[in-house]
């Protein structure tokens, strides 16, 4: 296979793709693809000496919003496919948004004491509301009974799972509970609209198993088996309390992303 056609097989039909955008082959690029700008925006925040806590977390949380929306808007087809708003070129394009407005608003703080973290989540919630006011006036709210649904579930096995954890895992803090809670909302919304709804999975691990066992409530498990390992050993192995913070805050990232884009797939019609 030449190499034009080897990208265009898996790479450039995956993002026209509305059933099938994700193989083995660009899931693998796109997680190395994280990596690199993960390890990019922690040197960049270690250079900038911003303390990577549960505030950070706010300044950061509207753009999740941001990019989640802008990719139910392309999957309700009210904004047309391009590279900057899918995978994996949103993750770029946010995280490029998010770095720049971060950097404003920590430099309004060295100027005017006025918390970065507090500048960050007003912008960037203004940006998402605008975003939402003007691609989202032609959509309905519907199916709220299961977004509902999502969002009990999510909290239910959340304090359930939290509970274990704080009771067994004595290290275990605030801030480590945002990837558990992220990645259940993720496994809520995922088992609602594969189960209830006859939504299509595209990652191809999830396909399999959720093949395998006949029901997608299978990625509460998966969820499960890989988090609570990796929030033990982040606790046990990483003593740098910000870059341990760092990887609980990416992790949630991802597990917020595709969760509340679900959620908002499930809702919005």
């Amino acid at each position: 296979m030449a190499l034009s056609e080897f990208i265009n097989k898996y790479y450039i039909q995956p993002i026209y793709d509305p059933y099938g955008g994700y193989n083995f082959v660009n899931s693998i690029t796109y997680g190395l693809i994280a990596v690199a700008l993960l390890f990019l925006i922690y040197r960049f925040l270690e250079k900038a000496k911003i303390k990577i806590d549960l505030k950070f977390f706010w300044a950061l949380f509207p753009f999740i919003l941001l990019g989640s929306s802008a990719r139910v808007f392309v999957d309700k087809e009210v904004l047309p496919i391009n590279f900057w708003i899918v995978s994996p070129g949103i993750y770029l394009a946010i995280a490029g948004i998010f770095l720049a407005i971060l950097a404003v608003s920590y430099f309004l703080e060295l100027k005017t004491k006025l918390a970065y973290w507090k500048t960050s989540f007003a912008i960037g919630f203004v940006i998402f509301l605008a975003n939402l006011a003007l691609n989202g006036r032609n959509l309905r709210f519907e199916n709220l009974k299961f977004g509902l649904l999502i969002i009990i579930l999510a909290v239910l096995i959340f304090f359930a799972v939290n509970f274990l954890l704080k009771k067994f895992m004595p290290q275990y803090e605030k801030i480590s509970s945002l990837p558990l809670f992220a990645h259940l909302l993720d496994a809520s919304a995922t088992f609602v609209a594969l189960d209830f709804l006859g939504f299509v999975e595209k990652h191809p691990l999830p396909v399999f198993l959720i093949n395998l066992t006949g029901t997608a409530a299978v990625m509460y498990l998966l969820k499960l088996a890989v988090l609570v390992p990796a929030i033990y050993y982040l606790h046990k192995d990483i003593k740098d309390e910000n870059l341990r913070n760092f990887f609980f805050v990416a992790i949630a990232v991802l597990g917020l992303a595709e969760g509340i884009r679900d959620l908002m797939a499930v809702v919005l019609i």
